[in-house]
């Protein structure tokens, strides 16, 4: 009968915890697609499934006709199979609901999951425990595991890589790796018990990890590391037969010893195939490893004190680190990070959990937070290493509780207002999640310095239809923060043009003044306008020619020719101006090929709109005639371009 009790309130307890869990990611579920969801989902063709046939599902795993061939890796095919069935099953629409439905469903089952591993653990550190590693964690058998999932699930920092539809990939890759982990322990505890089947299990866990993961998101090869994590700190192996010992070491060289030297090889042996990667950033591989040291104590900070104020989609205000001493903190932080892996070190033996922790939490940035090319900060890399710091602070947590004479009671309690307290911090973040324009205003005022949030700002008031100055703002203001960035600079053109055109005709008070493009505010004045169109122009061929063209960058260039296609006269009236920035961008010796191919099309389809008309076509015109009302933002491809 107690076994029955206790099997329902686990029972209970997985189903509340569930419910919880979608509660606190309702408020979100209606908000927009953003920033990467655009070029991943929106803008990609074969994204949009026309029918469930071997032709269309083969152009999503493969990535489409623009894939680029040399890494089909990248191309991540089971997000994208998901990305297609969500599109294809709501009408064949882009239908953020159910974009968002169903990472939050992949979440609540990567929860389960934490909480499946959770009590497979649990097990491995009760002392008691029989040989078939059936019983409880001391008294607590349902509310370490319980606690632990539901303060994973439901703290703030995993937000983005719910209500951020790309980061599927991260939700994904994730549901693959704890899935693998959960049947590597089933193995490791069927070998540590004498019973048949533990390799096979284990295989079986590391290889679908692995191999599942890698097809959602790269960082899944890091799935044997962490099984070797969980051998180091769970299990006794000199509990083993020798033969079985032999085996487990024959088991770890081959699935981490020689895997984790090869790929260290290649970059010892070819630095060219890292270094080439870093020609797109504005940070060279030195100061991108000085700087993942003072963010990894960032995600250390957001974890153990979430203030919703710190959290946002964008981190790129975070300070980049040129030298040892600049800032002064990078040091610190070196050093703090070499203490604490010799510490970690140290703890291995005692097996102490803090130390298995600080291991979980290193090995899961090992591919994201280290050597790789990829942008300095974002919360969603936090959603597998954070599972050892918050499982060991639960743990610790419980026993401190529990070895008072009369704070063993409190324990329940305590949890409901942990979890509560973090769900309504979720609850509050998803609600800022809610509205596009709600979302950039509140990422401006908790981080005014971050280019990324005032073109946030300023693609929401596009949106929103707020006045021409209030837009030209921000875009002026994300201008001035990076100087290596080309769009704010194309949308002030789009703004400027527009004034232009509208108030075509109208008498020039003055001649044109100078124009401090990145500190004046927007005038109507027509000399003012005239001037400052120019200015931009000039801006914007230098800085194609002096900074890599980024993605970004490719992307306002083509949206430049699809609007002018469309008929939309303010692209129109840029054409040739767009021309010229395509030649200046193309001739770029750090744009990537696959980019060149596309800059150099979309060049020639200008080239034919601004061709002469044909002898044989006397009504064609080269250049469109403006009348009635011209808006910012007239054609679909251009609405949805979002930096």
């Amino acid at each position: 009968m107690s076994t029955v009790s206790t099997t329902a309130k686990r029972g209970l307890g997985v189903l509340g915890l569930a419910l919880i869990v979608v509660a606190a990611y309702l408020p979100g579920i209606s908000g927009p697609f953003l920033f990467d969801d655009l070029s991943n989902i929106l803008q990609d063709p074969s994204i949009a499934l026309e029918a469930l046939d071997s032709h269309g599902l083969s152009d999503v795993v493969g990535g489409g006709a623009g894939a680029d061939q040399s890494r089909p890796f990248t191309r991540r095919p089971i997000p994208r199979l998901t990305f297609a069935l969500n599109y294809y099953f709501s009408g064949q629409r882009f239908d953020s609901f159910a974009f968002k439905l169903t990472n939050i469903i992949i979440h609540v089952v990567n929860s389960l999951l934490v909480y499946w591993l959770s009590v497979l653990l649990c097990r491995r550190l009760d002392p008691n425990r029989t040989t078939r590693g059936t019983s409880v964690f001391g008294s607590r058998s349902t509310v370490v595991p319980l606690m632990a999932a539901a303060v994973w699930a439901l703290h703030p920092i995993q937000l983005t890589s719910v209500l951020y539809v790309v980061q599927r990939m991260t939700s994904l890759a994730a549901f693959f790796v704890f899935a693998g982990l959960v049947v590597f322990l089933l193995g490791r505890i069927r070998l540590d018990e004498g019973r048949a089947g533990g390799f096979t299990l284990m295989i079986t866990g590391l290889v679908g990890g692995v191999g599942l993961g890698g097809l959602c998101k790269e960082n899944a090869v890091l799935t044997p590391i962490l099984a070797l994590a969980l051998e180091l700190f769970f299990f006794e192996r000199r509990r083993l037969a020798s033969t079985d010992r032999n085996r487990l070491r024959v088991f770890y060289l081959a699935t981490v010893a020689v895997p984790t030297v090869a790929g260290v090889l290649v970059f010892v042996l070819w630095p060219e195939v890292l270094l080439s990667l870093y020609r797109i950033r504005e940070f060279t591989l030195h100061e991108r490893l000085l700087t993942e040291s003072r963010v990894l104590f960032f995600y250390l900070a957001l974890l153990f004190y979430p203030n919703v104020r710190s959290f946002g989609l964008f981190h790129d205000d975070f300070m980049l680190s040129t030298g040892l001493l600049t800032p002064m903190s990078t040091l610190l932080a070196m050093a703090g990070w070499l203490g604490i892996f010799l510490l970690a070190i140290w703890g291995i033996r005692r097996r102490a959990l803090w130390s298995f922790a600080l291991f979980w939490f290193l090995v899961g940035h090992a591919v994201e937070s280290t050597f790789m090319p990829l942008e300095l900060v974002h919360e969603h890399r936090n959603y597998v290493p954070s599972f050892g710091i918050i499982f060991a602070l639960v743990v610790y947590f419980i026993r401190l509780l529990e070895r008072g004479k009369d704070t063993g009671r409190l324990i329940i309690p305590a949890a409901v207002v942990l979890v509560s307290v973090l769900g309504f911090s979720t609850v509050t973040r998803a609600n800022i999640w809610s509205d596009r324009l709600t979302l950039a205003d509140f990422s401006v005022r908790n981080h005014p310095d971050s280019y990324r949030s005032q073109m946030a700002l300023a693609f929401a008031r596009t949106e929103a239809q707020q006045e021409l100055h209030l837009v030209y703002e921000s875009y002026r203001r994300a201008a001035s923060m990076n100087l290596a960035s080309v769009l704010p600079l194309v949308e002030m053109a789009r703004i400027l043009q527009l004034i232009r055109l509208r108030d075509q005709g109208l008498p020039d008070p003055r001649p044109a003044a100078e124009v401090a493009l990145l500190d004046d505010a927007l005038s109507g004045d027509q000399a003012w306008v005239a001037a400052a169109l120019e200015r931009v122009d000039r801006e914007i061929q230098a800085r194609l020619a002096r900074y890599p063209v980024v993605p970004t960058t490719v992307l306002s260039l083509l949206n430049l020719t699809v609007c002018a296609q469309s008929g939309t006269v303010v692209c129109r009236a840029l054409s040739r101006a767009s021309l010229d920035w395509h030649r200046v961008a193309m001739k770029n010796s750090r744009l990537k090929d696959v980019d060149r191919a596309r800059l150099a099309y979309s060049r020639d389809q200008l080239g034919t709109l601004l061709s002469p008309p044909s002898d044989d076509d006397p009504g064609a015109e080269s250049e469109p005639e403006f009348g009635g009302v011209v808006k910012l933002h007239e054609s679909r491809a251009d609405s949805q371009l979002v930096p």
